[in-house]
């Protein structure tokens, strides 16, 4: 049984919403945790914060979503795109290869559990995984993208996630999509969306 104490929501009522410059587009302000972006405005905000304190402390500000789901796995042309935010003392990279989306460590992990779930073995090379470090308003990232190639039920998914770290806390914006016909237009414009990410005062 989850402790209430453990994981616990609540409305986040620091996350402002405005129509941005850019035609069909809105900007989301979060200034209790540093940020802002733009995004699509049909894609439909969830301002729950989600917070988790079962081992290191988690914070997940906001969700957004293109459609309401009817079921437990995403379809062709959905998105999930959230914010993770990891109270950590190890600096990014140290940070990241032990927890980062597509690091080897997590290559592993996923590597076991398909075998676990799905009695296959894949290899490193079928999740496609691409790492890259950038620079944002001169704060230090990682970006990793790759894709799960088996899941137990509903279709294997195509990610992409911004690592960066603000003072002792480490960001992690992550955007999934079903791999399919249209995950590399969607991930283009999540692309856009993080182009537009600045971190605020």
């Amino acid at each position: 049984m989850i402790n209430k104490k453990e994981i616990w929501t609540e409305k986040n009522t620091a996350i402002e919403v405005h129509e941005d410059a850019k035609p069909g587009w809105k900007t989301l302000t979060d200034k209790e945790n540093g940020y802002s972006f733009a995004y699509p405005k049909n894609w439909i905000l969830d301002d729950t914060i989600w917070v988790n304190e079962r081992q290191e402390k988690i914070i997940t500000p906001f969700g957004l979503t293109n459609q309401i789901y009817s079921g437990n796995y995403l379809k062709e042309g959905d998105i999930s795109f959230k914010l993770n935010i990891f109270e950590s003392t190890l600096s990014l990279k140290e940070w990241f290869e032990k927890n980062g989306d597509f690091s080897k460590a997590d290559i592993e992990k996923n590597k076991a559990r398909i075998k676990e779930c799905c009695e296959k073995n894949v290899e490193e090379k079928d999740f496609e995984a691409k790492i890259q470090e950038i620079a944002k308003d001169g704060t230090i990232g990682i970006v990793s993208y790759g894709k799960i190639p088996v899941l137990e039920e509903g279709l294997p998914p195509t990610s992409k996630a911004y690592h960066f770290q603000k003072g002792g806390r480490i960001y992690k914006f992550r955007f999934i999509t079903p791999t399919g016909a249209k995950d590399k237009e969607l991930i283009k414009i999540f692309d856009e969306v993080m182009d537009s990410l600045k971190f605020i005062e």
